[in-house]
């Protein structure tokens, strides 16, 4: 549902770039603009893909209802969202990104979850020369290839946790030992290189640096690794690795003043491990709140 706080600023700028001069105002029409995409229905990713779909099509609704989006010259914009499931896996992204142009005749696209489909997205909407707007994959690395089409939403992945560590120095300037666990997959990787690299600056010692392979269920080898006495863990990678780690973690009765994980936390099914989510934090994309 994140996207759907920065959807209206984004789609605007979108249409601007597909929809210059329309129509003159005299006469102002109807258009339907047709998204694109594809979402993890099935797969590893099938509850972060979920919420993608759910609320991009709840913005598409919400959006309809009201008449769509006018633009300056009077142009009303009403959308239709088209998706096909990825099933969590790359070799079937691009193959659904060139029907999602080729034969659905999308306008414009949005990423698939998680920064390895969208990085395979990339390569089609860059070739076919569509507009994509990645709403849910934030690995730098994705950026720095010289994709003129693709525009992020997402925090970029290095300053997914750096925040958890200035938040730890705030609360304890005492601490001083970090252990991070992480996914071997390229969100998670590009996230904790730069903790690793943030913390160091700020002078922590990171204690553990460790990988678990994506689909990892038994985190046992992991959490005896992290030695005793350190200030803080994180690391994760997506939902349903990084639900498993917590769990086990309050299983083994870890003891830790802070425990940062990735994606899992702000998911509310992440409640349902109960006591063993007590107290673990992420990140959140953006704040009502937020005096910026």
């Amino acid at each position: 549902m994140k996207f759907l706080k920065s959807c209206p600023v984004i789609l605007l700028a979108v249409l601007g770039l597909l929809l210059p001069g329309a129509v003159s105002s005299a006469l102002a029409a109807e258009k339907t603009v047709v998204i694109g995409f594809t979402a993890s229905r099935t797969g590893k990713l099938n509850v972060e893909g979920m919420r993608q779909i759910n609320g991009l099509n709840l913005w598409v609704e919400q959006v309809n209802k009201a008449g769509g989006v006018k633009l300056p010259d009077g142009t009303q914009v009403k959308f239709v969202a088209k998706d096909y499931d990825d099933e969590s896996k790359k070799e079937r992204v691009q193959e659904l990104y060139t029907k999602l142009i080729s034969t659905d005749k999308a306008d414009f696209l949005i990423s698939p979850y998680s920064s390895g489909l969208a990085d395979a997205a990339a390569v089609i909407a860059q070739q076919y020369n569509k507009i994509m707007i990645t709403t849910g994959a934030a690995s730098d690395s994705t950026y720095k290839k010289g994709y003129t089409l693709v525009y992020q939403a997402y925090t970029p992945a290095s300053r997914y946790l750096t925040g958890a560590l200035d938040l730890l120095g705030k609360l304890d300037p005492s601490a001083k030992k970090v252990a991070i666990v992480h996914e071997k997959d390229k969100f998670s990787t590009d996230v904790v290189n730069a903790l690793k690299a943030y913390g160091e600056t700020k002078g922590y010692q990171i204690a553990l640096f460790e990988g678990y392979d994506s689909g990892t269920t038994d985190f046992a080898p992991f959490i005896n690794k992290i030695p005793p006495g350190v200030d803080a863990i994180m690391g994760g990678g997506h939902f349903a690795d990084t639900t498993t780690f917590a769990k086990q973690l309050y299983e083994k009765k870890v003891k830790t003043k802070m425990i940062a994980l990735l994606v899992a936390p702000p998911e509310p099914k992440f409640a349902e491990l109960g006591e063993a989510c007590i107290s673990v934090i992420g990140s959140s994309q953006w704040e009502p709140l937020a005096k910026y």
